[in-house]
């Protein structure tokens, strides 16, 4: 094998281990919401409702956070609009959501056409343009 070719398995084993980790976030969200269900159908006592509760929502956090750190290639932006975000150095997802319309709407080749197809995708994620995600999502330490 050249370098070459070791180096494209490598990004592409570094893609699938960042689809890999999503999947397993998005997995805990949902055992975790099984959880939920099978607590409101019939008590547990090893576990409060408030417990499940706040396990839920750090699963979701989780989830979120995950997702915000995939890189854009990862989705499927149309071809102008990965130029355009490209262009303005974004890598991720959070590098994407944290930008206003506005901003993309002052770049070449960019319409409301192009900013409606980012933010379509963005929805279909969970997101929006402008979010402060930081904020949201506070890392706790």
């Amino acid at each position: 094998m050249t370098e070459k070719d070791l180096q494209k398995e490598n990004t592409e084993l570094k893609k699938r281990n960042e689809w890999l980790e999503s999947e397993c976030a998005r997995l805990k969200l949902e055992v975790y919401k099984l959880q939920n269900e099978v607590y409101s159908m019939k008590y547990t006592p090893d576990k409060s409702e408030t417990q499940l509760k706040k396990e839920q929502a750090s699963a979701e956090r989780e989830y979120y956070l995950k997702k915000l750190d995939t890189r854009i290639s990862d989705f499927p932006f149309p071809a102008r609009a990965m130029n355009i975000l490209r262009s303005l150095e974004c890598e991720t997802l959070r590098d994407v959501v944290r930008l206003q319309p506005r901003d993309l709407l002052k770049r070449v080749n960019c319409g409301r056409g192009t900013v409606n197809d980012i933010e379509s995708i963005l929805r279909t994620e969970g997101f929006e343009l402008g979010m402060d995600v930081d904020k949201i999502f506070k890392k706790k330490k």
